[in-house]
């Protein structure tokens, strides 16, 4: 069986991760895995004043996996201070395309505890976090894990559909 996995993180540690995750799942499930690392810092990123260009970012992962539709997609909520944009945000612009509605997601960051205080602390109307909340609930983000997510990974990608089992059931 062959799965895939895409990473938007701005920190390169993770990719040993992934090939961690990777080396796991062939020699204890029998699965491949393709892994895709994207760093929104990187130059094609970038906009002409070189700040990164969440536009640019999406079209870039579009491209990268034009043949492949991943079966987890690992997103940092929070990149260097050059970015003007979180890990939600590109969330919500993948899951606008269908390739990436149905996909699994998680969002890693070393500070969970700030995505909460931004979505539902300071001077908002209690509609305003109503709306948030509903917001983060249609993202369908599978967890919010801090950034070591190995071992929920490999519980993600191990899961099989009913779908995909060779088991059938019979009617009775």
């Amino acid at each position: 069986m062959e799965k895939s996995i895409l990473l938007v993180d701005d920190g390169v540690e993770h990719i040993q991760t992934l090939e961690s995750i990777k080396s796991y799942l062939s020699e204890n499930e029998s699965t491949t895995l393709v892994t895709k690392y994207i760093n929104p810092n990187d130059r094609e990123f970038l906009d002409d004043d070189l700040y990164p260009d969440l536009g640019k970012l999406i079209r870039g992962i579009l491209t990268k996996l034009h043949s492949i539709k991943p079966n987890l997609i690992v997103v940092d909520q929070y990149y260097s201070d050059n970015i003007r944009y979180k890990g939600l945000e590109v969330v919500e612009k993948l899951r606008e395309i269908s390739k990436f509605q149905k996909c699994s997601i998680f969002i890693i960051s070393g500070n969970r505890k700030k995505i909460v205080k931004e979505i539902f602390e300071g001077d908002l109307e209690e509609s305003e976090k109503v709306n948030r909340l509903a917001k983060l609930i249609n993202l369908k983000i599978d967890g919010f894990l801090d950034k070591d997510f190995k071992d929920e990974a490999i519980k993600q990608l191990k899961q099989r559909k009913l779908r995909d089992s060779s088991n059938k059931t019979e009617k009775l």
